[in-house]
């Protein structure tokens, strides 16, 4: 086994009553994380400190990154799929806030003609409601 994958093993202080002391090195012990016991001191109190090495505890690895690796790529693809679509959608709005300013603008820099055009209109016709004044055609003289 590498040294890279090897348990790490730290030394550990473990200070307490004979009961805690004893408990805890037995967890140690039935966990395969102890390797040496080296000092053993009696404290004032009827405490003990206990100076052992232990192993460190295997990490383990996430659920999802060992189990489902498709699950990853799933997600990935989902997120730039929603963040294209929401792109679409941001540049749909901008494209259509150019027309509409676009038409605004030619309506506003044509107001003049269109309201020329409106009063000719009203002109030839005759007002609203009357009978044909005869402007637009020769043919009805009412």
């Amino acid at each position: 086994m590498s040294r890279d994958l090897a348990p790490l093993v730290r030394t550990h202080v473990v200070v307490g009553d004979l009961d805690q002391v004893r408990a805890a090195m037995e967890r140690a012990k039935e966990a395969g994380r102890l390797v040496d016991i080296r000092e053993v001191a009696p404290l004032p109190g009827r405490r003990l400190q206990v100076v052992a090495d232990l192993r460190e505890p295997a990490r383990t690895r996430r659920w999802f990154a060992t189990r489902h690796p498709w699950l990853i790529a799933a997600g990935v693809i989902g997120a730039a799929a929603a963040g294209g679509a929401v792109w679409l959608v941001v540049l749909g709005v901008i494209w259509l806030i150019g027309l509409i300013t676009a038409v605004v603008a030619w309506v506003s820099a044509h107001l003049a003609l269109f309201g020329l055009i409106a009063v000719v209109l009203v002109l030839m016709s005759g007002g609203v409601g009357a009978a044909c004044a005869g402007l637009h055609c020769g043919g009805c003289r009412g």
